[in-house]
């Protein structure tokens, strides 16, 4: 059983040397490395990026103040007219004159018209197209028209509704002169192309682009293009730092707050964090490079250390399979070259030794053959006497009629030597038992069945009840396994306690691992602790006052251990003075489940 379990241990998977190297190796060097190269890049890259949105932001920055300064020009000019004409106390005619004026002005003003403080359009002039009254508009929800009203400062604002082309819209309050508060306002359209100017000037020959995103997410101003870009920039778009834009590139993006909208500078991220990505390439190269050289390093070492280990367990299995002059090839390496040379100290001494055991079991054999030949001459020898003492005994018995005393010595002298008789055929079969049989797998319940039948007459004698649970079949000499089961069951009947009935009781089952275990309980005498061993010994008889030879437990180990099992005794919990079972196992008629 042992064997089995040190065969089942080796039938596990093992982790290999090899394998505990290349573990080492990318534990200790490979994964710290790609994890360092890893951090170091990304840290390189994000400080870089951080930098780089900062410029950006430095340049939405000063390119909202530069176009914030054009636009307050614009509304100064526009503003320092309106106020010397006094625009609302004008008639209509001069109201149109002095506009066209303004537009003449300020050239980049497409149109402009006086709302008076209701918010209608009382007068408007257009530097495309003459206007006439149907083409004056309610302006009063204007938001740049309802600022300068309330503020009386100037507003703007970039409007993106009209044919979805951009414009700039400037709301310049006319104070009252009296008052001093806004009684009408000049408003004024203009085109973006002097912004777009501006911002084209702030990003020339950096790869940048600039533009303007208003509240809706519209791109209103671009330096490239003129219309409005109506995809909707997210708002993590309008933030400084890295991110996508809008076809799914990466940039680095700087902002800046322009009135109700947002300046946006970017540049792409490829050509900004070259640098930085370079490095990080760099670093994976090394980090490659330094995995090249550990590869490198383990295959050495696994030539140093691991292929003297696999000769040396090559050479083990050669030893193993019976060639013992086989022996371990010195290795490179101190530390091994001394366990090859140990190795080779312990073949020799294992040659040695298995040298000196087969002189001993040749000499062994020899002994059993010889003691095995003088049991059956000295077997057959005191038979011989001993059935002609027993013939006489009884004829003498049958035709004198013996006094009463002599009668009785006539009874023991004949009931000594059929202990006689009996105890040599019990140890004539105990000396057969050592020579080689070939098993073979038998019925163990219909072998226990003949058992119970050949002790017939003296269980119905002694009025004992054998039960039979299922016994499982299983390998081995039939004929001696049933001296097994007959001599347990004897054994059973001899030692039952006078005070109740005996009952006994025979069962097994197959374990799976190989073996079939069997027990035969009975609720006897029962043995004591302290006799568990000695009951399995030859003469070992543990009451001298019941009948027997003394080696009929020592037949039943004899036999359990010749198939390869064990057999014990074992007390029930109660006390070994309520019964007795025998345990032992066979090998499995099916072997084991996992074959």
């Amino acid at each position: 059983m042992s064997d089995n379990r040190a065969l089942t241990r080796r039938a596990e998977p093992k982790r290999t040397i090899g394998g505990e190297i290349t573990s080492t190796f990318l534990i200790v060097s490979v994964i710290p490395l790609v994890l360092g190269a890893l951090v170091l890049g990304w840290l390189a890259l994000s400080v870089q990026a951080q930098d780089e949105a900062e410029k950006e932001e430095l340049l939405a920055t000063q390119g909202a103040a530069l176009l914030a300064g054009r636009i307050t020009r614009m509304t100064d000019e526009i503003s320092s007219v309106a106020q010397v004409r006094q625009y609302q106390d004008l008639p209509r005619g001069e109201q149109q004159g002095a506009l066209s004026e303004l537009l003449a002005f300020v050239p980049s003003l497409e149109r402009v018209s006086v709302v008076n403080g209701r918010g209608s359009e009382v007068t408007a002039v257009s530097s495309n197209e003459v206007l006439t009254d149907s083409d004056l508009d309610e302006v009063e929800t204007l938001p740049v028209y309802r600022e300068a009203m309330r503020t009386g400062q100037s507003a703007w604002a970039l409007d993106s509704t009209s044919a979805r082309v951009p414009a700039l819209l400037l709301a310049v309050p006319i104070l009252d002169a009296s008052t001093g508060k806004p009684a009408a306002v000049v408003l004024g359209r203009s085109d973006l192309q002097p912004l777009r100017e501006l911002l084209q000037v702030t990003t020339q020959g950096t790869g940048q682009n600039a533009f303007i995103v208003n509240s809706a997410g519209e791109i209103v101003l671009h330096d490239t293009y003129g219309t409005v870009q109506t995809t909707n920039v997210p708002d993590s778009a309008l933030e400084t730092g890295l991110h996508r834009n809008r076809d799914g590139s990466w940039v680095v993006a700087g902002t800046a707050p322009f009135g109700q909208s947002t300046l946006v500078v970017e540049e792409d991220a490829l050509s900004t964090l070259s640098t930085s990505l370079l490095s990080i390439g760099a670093i994976a190269a090394l980090a490659l490079l330094a995995m090249a050289l550990g590869i490198w390093q383990r295959a050495r070492l696994s030539r140093r250390i691991v292929t003297p280990i696999e000769r040396l367990a090559e050479t083990a299995d050669v030893l193993g399979r019976g060639e013992m002059s086989a022996r371990a090839q010195p290795a490179d390496t101190r530390e091994l070259d001394v366990l090859a040379a140990t190795f080779n100290e312990m073949a020799q001494s294992q040659q040695e030794d298995r040298r000196r055991l087969e002189a001993t079991n040749r000499e062994l054999e020899l002994s059993n053959q010889n003691l095995q030949q003088f049991a059956t001459v000295a077997s057959h020898d005191l038979q011989e006497p001993l059935r002609t003492i027993i013939t006489y005994l009884d004829l003498i018995e049958v035709d004198y009629d013996l006094p009463d005393g002599m009668s009785e010595d006539f009874a023991v002298v004949s009931a000594s030597a059929r202990r006689m008789r009996a105890l040599i055929a019990d140890l004539l079969t105990y000396s057969r038992l050592g020579a080689a049989s070939e098993p073979e797998q038998f019925d163990t319940e219909a072998l226990v069945r003949e058992t119970v039948e050949d002790l017939a007459p003296v269980i119905r004698m002694t009025e004992t009840a054998v039960i039979i649970g299922m016994l499982p079949p299983a390998r081995g000499v039939a004929s001696r396994v049933r001296r097994v089961f007959q001599n347990l069951l004897d054994n059973a009947i001899k030692y039952r306690a006078p005070e109740r009935p005996l009952v006994i009781e025979v069962s097994g089952y197959d374990r799976g691992d190989g073996w079939v275990e069997y027990e035969v309980t009975d609720n006897g005498q029962g043995i004591a602790g302290s006799q568990h061993e000695n009951a399995f010994r030859v003469f070992g008889r543990i009451d001298r006052k019941t009948e027997g030879t003394g080696i009929g437990l020592a037949i039943c180990r004899r036999v359990v251990e010749s198939c390869g099992g064990q057999i014990q005794i074992i007390s029930p919990p109660q006390g070994a003075e309520h019964g007795t079972t025998f345990r032992f196992t066979l090998p499995s008629a099916t072997g084991r489940d996992d074959e």
